[in-house]
């Protein structure tokens, strides 16, 4: 079989530099701006980005995933408005250069890789 795990940590390693990199430099006021009128908003696609890595750990790490579960809870981002909130979001799923990610060994006894 597959190991996803391995996958998907071989593909945050490369893009999450690369993502911080972007995060650190969104301007500062301009979280509703929209490079066209039918785009999404700026923020909205950083706050995104920020949280990626955490949303796939939490598909890695679980069984089944209920993306809208009508009674437990759901996924809250946090409120992100500036470039070091993006940057601090992105920190905390774990990947950062010295810690490539914080859910990778709990994911990699995953009975589904």
């Amino acid at each position: 079989p597959l190991n996803y795990t391995g996958i998907f940590l071989a593909d945050l390693e490369r893009e999450v530099p690369i993502s911080r990199r972007v995060l650190e430099r969104f301007p500062e006021g301009r979280f509703d701006w929209k490079p066209h009128e039918k785009s999404m908003p700026m923020g909205y696609i950083a706050m995104m980005v920020a949280t990626i890595p955490e949303r796939l750990g939490m598909v890695i790490a679980q069984e089944q995933l209920e993306i809208a579960p009508k009674d437990g809870p759901k996924f809250q981002s946090p409120p992100l408005k500036t470039a070091a909130d993006f940057v601090k979001a992105l920190e905390a799923s774990g990947m950062t250069p010295s810690s490539p990610c914080a859910w990778a060994s709990a994911a990699s006894t995953s009975s589904h890789d």
